[in-house]
């Protein structure tokens, strides 16, 4: 799936008889959470430490055994100050969601990650940006944490790295419509496909 195009979903994305009601994604430009207030200047600091310790060791001739696991916390202070919303930007034009009359859906990759939740399940948290425009609905709770992705998965899931975007945190902690740009649209419609789905039954 390439920038959301909707014409290369999987088969399996939407079942028999099932219609989309909207369809958008998360905004790419919107790269900065909230949060972010706070990370990047710890980051930040953290990331200006690992380079002076590894500087040190090299200046100090220190032995490679030293100089690795250094070198790779530097790499992974990099990618905390300013490689993920890089990463983010990538992911998030590669994200679609659709809302159905029957559910609401995520779509992520090239081969596309299909997750969903009935549309009868209510999010657990609705959020609406400062702007105005943009929001994010998040349904479910904390998952079973089997290895270090889980783990990630659930801080992001929880809302205390929620939009960081480390590798491995696939969100699978719970299911969320991140940054929607028309949020409003968004509300709209999940109002009409829960109509559209008690009428079906």
């Amino acid at each position: 799936m390439n920038d959301r195009d909707l014409s290369k979903l999987s088969p399996s994305a939407l079942k028999p008889g099932e219609s989309v009601i909207w369809s958008g994604g998360p905004d790419p430009t919107t790269v900065f959470a909230p949060q972010d207030g706070i990370l990047v200047p710890g980051s930040v600091v953290f990331l200006l430490v690992a380079v002076a310790v590894f500087a040190g060791g090299i200046a100090g001739s220190a032995a490679l055994a030293f100089l690795v696991p250094v070198g790779v916390i530097v790499i992974l202070a990099l990618y905390a100050a300013f490689g993920r919303f890089f990463y983010k930007r990538f992911d998030r034009r590669r994200t679609a969601y659709l809302v159905t009359d029957r559910r609401a859906i995520v779509i992520r990759g090239r081969s596309p990650e299909v997750r969903s939740v009935p549309i009868s399940t209510p999010p657990n948290r609705t959020e609406r940006r400062v702007d105005g425009k943009h929001g994010t609905l998040r349904w479910g709770g904390p998952a079973s944490a089997e290895n270090i992705g889980d783990l990630l998965s659930n801080f992001r899931g929880s809302g205390w790295l929620a939009g960081t975007y480390w590798p491995g945190g696939s969100d699978s902690a719970q299911m969320s419509f991140w940054d929607v740009e028309d949020f409003d649209a968004l509300l709209a419609a999940r109002t009409r496909s829960r109509s559209h789905e008690g009428k079906s039954e």
